[in-house]
């Protein structure tokens, strides 16, 4: 392959690109001619101006800019009434729609809007913003401009009222502030997290530009025009409706009009960069047609920003500030090619953050006297002589030096990482369709939807392909980590029968690691430690490449142990692999919370709660001094509630509870985690005697449950024989009755639903209890004892010996019942 043009070629191709391209064709060669002496330069020139001249995609179907004939006036006059709008004013006007400031003139209380909808001309695009309207129905965040209000227009035309956001454009409101680089920072890492929000919910926007980036006068980023925003993959003819793409910001494969995916938003969002940090857009110039600053999107790379400075003002950051990290990350974002990118706006902002600890940020990885730098910097004020400063970057250098292999390993875990998030996306799509195709979009569940993708998957795919493990190893991870063990166990079987993984030995390795799982929740012990030395062996071939591998295996054997009483052993294992595990683990945002919170449980199930105490702390720790995964802390804070309770510190509980649910709420809205947090806070409050806050809790996780799971899954059982129980403490005796016999009617579809059996009859001895039947009450807290004691459950053993404590006092007052409990703060028995 030839090489490509240096920096410097570059340059001067576009400063000969830019002087020729308007001349007729005749003075154009003889300017050519005489033009630079660089073969490399003539030549490339030379093929950029015969790419301008062609006519293609970009000539024709392609629409740039907003600007409105004045020939064309707004569709509606003031005054007017749409829905249970009044329109004020004109707000804008776009390619298909138009855009007016509107109150709410009905509903007894003042509200100002932004009311959308199509222009008379456009209602051949109704599906399209009808489709609009749909996704933005589903984003409910923050940063992202709410949908208050739909319907259809007297002469049929549909409109959207959406949250008006009083505000300026990121960059105008940075440069009329004066903003320095930090608080820029800041308002790009909400932008940020928004767009990865939409993203979780599997959108990509596809029109990320400061005008569509707002900052209110409170300061904070809203979202907005997901005009042209399209379900990722979604390959309906709706999705592929022409853009209004504007070019500075538009990726090249937009320009191309090819696929488009989250790699596009994470383009667009490094050329905001580029504009918040310079000034001026990255493909600006004078005085350059149109045709030329397309030419460089597709053909180019965009300069430095610390290179550019902007025409006529000052630059808004030194450059000194932007060389060097903002300059590499800026570049990674908008590299040519999808896959040279960032591969999610996650890794996107992570790198800002460490930027901003002055951490090593990854798209500069590889440098050893930069990391050198970095560690100095960051540790500067602990570095007190000169002496200690030379002895740290000795050390510095010395330990980098010795970790040089690493540089081929980070780029085999990114490329892994990358073909698994790959499945995990192509997956999701076809759960999607597949539940479209059944005409139950409307109430599938996720669960439902998994159902119908495994059967389906396992026959549509190629035995021999690259990927096929990875998508079967996907789905079982889904089924393992929701409860639904029984579910991975044929999906698993049905991909080995069809020679899944043959031709791939290491896929398949990882897949007889999830079927072990699947045998230890059977009881086979046999069948599953034979699977275990079958996956090690594979890792023990090559461990330096196969480090996460080995750990993750080291987590089922540790699994393994428990289910076979060995306690002991399996906490020595995992105290034994801590620091490798920590190693392993650092490029995966949820494996090492998940070991610290594994290993934290089978130490108190020995009872040794203060050392699994201090090691959720010390992981918490190291956590959160990586600052790339808040997830991770919330994991973590779960973990260490758990404990909390087991030692009664029921306020610290609380406290580490609440913190979790409100890190999930921000990161990641409505979520299976947050369904079960919140479950959790429920069970907390109930061994409060705050039962009316509990159920307030429960009512919330099932209303999150019932998106995404069935109606006799695990969760479902746990949120109800919680609200079993904080339902008799108010006294509520008949609806509790009524649950009880619905939750024990699902019990058994629920898989592996030994622990829900315990919960189950400790939510019949509560109801028991409150009625005054101290018998049988009893009978049902000896057979939950015995359940939690087969399944490990130290904190259930713990909720059983208090609620043995509150019967024994009221034996001892004969049997007789205090009222019960009728407000949050009211305690059911003293």
């Amino acid at each position: 392959m030839p090489r490509q043009p240096s920096p410097a070629e570059w340059a001067a191709i576009w400063k000969l690109f830019d002087a020729l391209s308007g001349l007729p064709a005749p003075q154009r060669a003889q300017q050519l001619r005489a033009a630079d002496g660089n073969p490399r330069v003539r030549d490339e020139v030379e093929s950029l101006l015969r790419s301008s001249d062609l006519n293609g995609f970009l000539d024709h179907a392609i629409e740039l800019g907003d600007a409105e004939p004045v020939s064309n006036p707004p569709s509606l006059a003031a005054g007017a009434m749409v829905g249970q709008f009044r329109v004020l004013r004109p707000i804008g006007r776009g390619g298909m729609g138009e855009v007016y400031l509107a109150q709410r003139a009905q509903g007894g209380f003042e509200q100002r809007v932004a009311l959308k909808m199509l222009r008379p001309e456009a209602v051949t695009d109704a599906a399209l913003f009808e489709f609009e309207r749909g996704i933005l129905a589903n984003l409910e965040h923050p940063g992202i401009a709410r949908l208050i209000d739909g319907g259809t227009t007297d002469d049929g035309r549909p409109f959207m009222a959406l949250e008006y956001v009083e505000g300026e454009a990121i960059d105008d409101w940075c440069e009329g502030r004066q903003a320095p680089l930090s608080q820029r920072l800041k308002l790009f890492l909400d932008v940020c997290e928004a767009v990865s929000y939409a993203h979780g919910r599997l959108v990509v926007h596809l029109d990320l530009k400061p005008d569509n980036i707002l900052v209110d006068r409170e300061g904070r980023v809203r979202l907005l025009d997901f005009g042209i925003a399209r379900l990722v993959e979604d390959g309906s003819e709706l999705s592929r409706a022409k853009a209004l793409l504007t070019p500075d910001y538009a990726a090249p494969e937009q320009l191309e009009n090819k696929a488009v995916t989250v790699a596009t938003d994470v383009y667009s969002l490094g050329a905001v960069l580029f504009r918040l940090l310079t000034g001026t857009g990255p493909w600006q110039a004078e005085d350059t047609a149109l045709p030329a600053t397309i030419q460089r999107i597709l053909r180019g790379a965009p300069p430095p920003p610390s290179s550019v400075p902007p025409p006529g003002k000052a630059r808004p950051v030194p450059a000194r500030a932007i060389a060097g990290d903002l300059d590499a990350i800026t570049l990674k974002a908008m590299r040519h090619a999808p896959v040279d990118r960032y591969a999610s706006v996650a890794e996107l902002s992570t790198d800002i953050r460490r930027h901003l600890a002055f951490r090593p940020v990854r798209a500069r990885t590889g440098s050893r006297t930069y990391r050198a730098l970095r560690f100095l910097r960051r540790n500067r004020l602990a570095l007190g002589s000169t002496a200690a400063v030379a002895v740290a970057l000795i050390a510095a250098v010395a330990g980098i030096s010795l970790k040089a292999r690493e540089t081929a390993w980070e780029r085999d875990i990114a490329k892994g990482q990358a073909t698994r998030q790959r499945a995990a996306a192509q997956t999701m799509l076809i759960m999607l369709r597949d539940a479209y195709d059944k005409k139950k979009s409307r109430s599938t569940s996720v669960s439902d939807m998994m159902d119908i993708t495994t059967r389906n998957l396992v026959h549509s795919l190629p035995a021999q392909s690259s990927d096929a493990a990875v998508r079967i190893e996907t789905l079982a991870d889904i089924y393992i980590g929701s409860g639904n063990w029984p579910g991975a166990k044929p999906l698993v079987l049905g991909a080995f029968a069809r020679g899944i993984g043959r031709t791939d030995p290491v896929g398949a390795a990882r897949l007889k690691v999830k079927l072990a799982i699947v045998h230890i929740r059977e009881g086979d012990l046999a069948a599953a430690a034979r699977l275990l030395d079958q996956a090690e062996a594979m890792w023990k071939s090559d461990p330096d490449r196969f480090v996460k591998e080995a750990q993750d295996t080291v987590d089922t054997r540790a699994y393994w142990l428990r289910a076979s009483g060995k306690f002991d052993q399996a906490v020595a294992l995992l105290n034994a692999n801590r620091d490798a595990a920590e190693r392993a683990y650092k490029y995966y945002d949820y494996d090492l919370p998940w070991r610290y919170s594994f290993h934290s449980m089978y130490l108190a199930l020995l009872g040794r709660l203060d050392e699994a105490d201090a090691l959720l702390r010390s992981g918490e720790k190291i956590i959160e001094e990586g600052g790339d995964r808040p997830d991770g802390v919330a994991v973590v804070d779960m973990a260490q509630s758990e404990i909390a309770i087991q030692k009664a510190d029921f306020a610290r509980a609380h406290a580490l509870i609440r913190r979790s649910v409100a890190i999930e709420r921000r990161l990641n809205g409505r979520s299976l985690f947050l369904a079960d947090y919140l479950a959790r806070e429920g069970q907390l409050l109930t061994m409060m005697d705050r039962p009316s806050e509990a159920l307030r809790a429960l009512d919330e996780a099932s209303q999150i449950k019932s998106i995404f799971d069935s109606s006799n899954s695990r969760l479902s059982s746990k949120i109800d024989t919680t609200k079993i129980e904080a339902l008799a403490n108010l006294g509520r005796i008949g609806e509790a009755e009524r649950l009880l016999a619905t939750t024990s009617t699902h019990l058994s579809d629920i898989p592996g639903r030994q622990l829900n059996e315990g919960l189950l009859l400790r939510a019949r001895a509560v109801v028991r209890i409150a009625q005054g039947r101290l018998g049988e009450a009893t009978q049902d807290l000896d057979a939950a004892t015995l359940v939690f004691k087969k399944v490990a459950a130290p904190r259930g053993l713990a909720d059983i010996a208090r609620l043995r404590a509150k019967l024994n006092r009221l034996k001892s007052r004969g049997g007789s019942m205090p009222a019960p409990a009728t407000s949050a703060g009211a305690r059911f028995v003293r």
